[in-house]
């Protein structure tokens, strides 16, 4: 099995997670990067409704 690494890249930082070799560690990370993309999705989706919001007329 190769080495594997999550890189979370972020507006400030690289972040770089190595997996190693075991199966349990690479399975952590993946579903840690299957949160962290669940996440950003999120923050991309609440960042366009306040962009959304400040484009509407004040009533």
């Amino acid at each position: 099995m190769e080495n594997r690494y999550l890189t979370l890249v972020t507006e400030d930082e690289l972040y770089t997670v190595y997996g190693g070799r075991s199966e349990e560690l690479a399975g952590l990370v993946e579903l840690i990067g299957m949160g962290f993309g669940i996440v950003a999705k999120l923050i991309d989706k609440i960042r366009s409704a306040f962009k959304d919001a400040q484009k509407a007329p004040a009533q």
